[in-house]
């Protein structure tokens, strides 16, 4: 593949990622899930330092420069959303726990802070 084509690639979803990163952050916060939204601020406020300075896109002209440091940010975003993602889905089952038991004193213990 041509630095073009790989280039094109990676743009293209830049920012509808940083939109919808920014949304759920957003939605995280309205709906008072604080631990959840100061987990998602760091990468929001690095996204949004991004866009201001315009280093969100990668440029075709020096694509093979900074690989090898962009492929790390983009592994550490991924594992990043990876942990987000078990977090949520742990939360959903907590909640349909608690709402089937429907009992204040038989809902699942230790985990307050999620």
């Amino acid at each position: 593949m041509n630095p073009y084509d790989s280039s094109s690639r990676i743009n293209a979803v830049v920012i509808p990622e940083m939109l919808l990163h920014g949304v759920c952050c957003a939605l995280f916060l309205f709906t008072g899930h604080w631990f959840m939204f100061l987990l998602t601020l760091p990468i929001t406020i690095y996204s949004t330092m991004l866009y201001s300075k315009k280093r969100h896109l990668i440029d075709v002209t020096e694509v093979f420069r900074f690989i090898d440091g962009e492929k790390k940010y983009r592994i550490a975003k991924l594992a990043f959303y990876l942990i987000l993602f078990v977090l949520v889905i742990i939360r959903m089952v907590i909640a349909i726990v608690n709402n089937l038991i429907d009992d204040e004193e038989e809902k699942v213990p230790g985990f307050g802070i999620f």
